[in-house]
């Protein structure tokens, strides 16, 4: 088998590059593209956008409530790939279970599979869809919550192209921004209440919030210096942080392709997640220090030259470790020899 001439079939959930959660996934699949003969993709929603010409998509709407027959007509358009054009490979993009229901058939035809799941959250079906795939890549060893020797770890991957910092931004330290999912595990609640506490020593703080749900932590008594907007467009998002001084996120959990993002805009980072602590620099002398009261008073009054030097190591270890195209590099040789 030539390899650059093999096929791939892609297993995901969204095909939209404006999803506000999901559009990464739009882009990975453009990107693979280039290094395989065709791609097949089964995947729920699709926007229509224009795609390389050896990319087709089937959508297979996924019905909440429905497990049977959601994994049945996965399984249905997967078999007439595997009857009608013989794929080489298959690779499940933060998809478990679509792992699982086509997992007999990967398994009748011997099609290597491959598993990308990056997220503390521990799903009882992950343990099933790791022992249904031949290789699982992650971005960092905490971002992986079962010990399996089938994971390699490949960073995370963010197109420098899109998040990139065009400007100088008038915007100071104090003026901090907050992008991402609501729910409780992203400790939003937490964020507001710390910089509540330091807005009486720095008065000038404000806070962005850019969600679905943002408007829930704004009341009257922080609505002249919070903010909230609702979900942007991805491809919007670098020009929000664009207007912002600093990123600070409080998640503890796996690395959120979010502060990759931010590096990348060269947005000076608070956060107390431990995958970005262990993975970039801090303003703090104990980089592994999770409280946000001491990231937050070691940050506003670190001096300019020493918060420049931060960022734009950041950036180095951003770019080189976690940008698109190295990480799509990396993807493919999982998927093509498991390594």
């Amino acid at each position: 088998m030539l390899l650059n001439k093999c096929s791939l079939v892609v297993l995901n959930y969204c095909m939209d590059s404006t999803h506000p959660s999901l559009g990464h996934q739009f882009s990975v699949v453009t990107q693979l593209a280039s290094n395989f003969s065709s791609v097949e993709v089964l995947t729920t929603s699709y926007s229509g956008e224009s795609l390389p010409s050896n990319v087709r998509v089937t959508t297979i709407p996924w019905k909440p409530g429905n497990p049977f027959r959601n994994a049945s007509r996965l399984w249905l358009a997967f078999l007439n790939i595997c009857l009608t054009r013989r794929p080489n490979f298959v690779f499940s993009h933060m998809a478990p279970l679509s792992s699982i229901a086509v997992a007999s058939l990967t398994r009748l035809y011997r099609i290597p599979h491959t598993l990308w799941y990056a997220h503390a959250h521990k799903p009882r079906s992950l343990r099933l869809a790791v022992s249904s795939v031949d290789v699982v890549v992650s971005s960092t060893i905490g971002s992986f919550p079962i010990k399996t020797p089938k994971l390699l770890l490949i960073g995370q991957g963010v197109d420098s192209r899109l998040f990139a910092k065009s400007e100088i931004s008038n915007a100071s330290r104090f003026d901090l921004v907050y992008a991402g999912r609501m729910d409780s595990s992203k400790n939003v609640a937490l964020i507001v209440s710390k910089l509540t506490e330091f807005k009486t020593l720095f008065p000038e703080i404000s806070l962005t919030l850019i969600g679905n749900g943002s408007s829930i932590f704004v009341d009257d008594t922080n609505r002249d210096w919070v903010q909230a907007k609702e979900s942007v467009n991805r491809n919007n998002l670098p020009e929000e942080f664009s207007k912002q001084g600093t990123f600070i996120h409080a998640f503890i959990g796996s690395l959120d392709k979010v502060l990759v993002e931010a590096a990348m805009m060269r947005l000076p980072i608070i956060s107390i997640n431990p995958e970005f602590l262990r993975e970039f620099e801090t303003f703090s002398p104990s980089d592994f220090e999770t409280s946000l009261d001491y990231q937050l008073n070691n940050y506003f009054v670190q001096n300019s030259e020493d918060i420049n030097r931060v960022v734009f190591k950041n950036l180095e270890i951003a770019q080189t470790y976690h940008e698109l195209s190295g990480w799509v590099s990396r993807l493919t040789n999982a998927i093509k020899f498991g390594v």
